[in-house]
């Protein structure tokens, strides 16, 4: 009777692998497609003389480094915290000198 159930718990074992490890690409593939979504987000609330030159997510915070000419802080703070998804807008000069680094919470 053994022999008989070994295939049955192997054929068993193969599915709950696939099945976990099919969870897990979902779950990537939302936290990409999430991702990306909040970097359109961001885009289109930049002024148009901006680029995107680093971006960083981790947990609730996100980092960006933004080459720009407007380095008005209250623009950026403004702009980002009344779309609602962002918070607690920290705006300080580049270290490269060539425009702002954003440091913020999402909601």
């Amino acid at each position: 009777m053994g022999a008989q159930v070994e295939p049955l718990l192997a054929a068993r074992n193969r599915a709950l692998q696939a099945s976990s490890e099919a969870a897990s690409l979902q779950a990537l593939r939302q936290a990409h497609s999430s991702q990306g979504e909040l970097l359109r987000r961001l885009s289109a609330l930049l002024p148009e003389d901006s680029q995107l030159l680093s971006w960083r997510y981790k947990a609730n915070d996100l980092e960006l480094l933004i080459d720009t000419q407007r380095v008005d802080p209250r623009f950026f703070v403004q702009r980002l915290q009344d779309e609602g998804k962002f918070h607690n807008v920290r705006v300080e000069p580049s270290p490269r000198g060539d425009g702002v680094q954003l440091t913020m919470s999402l909601m």
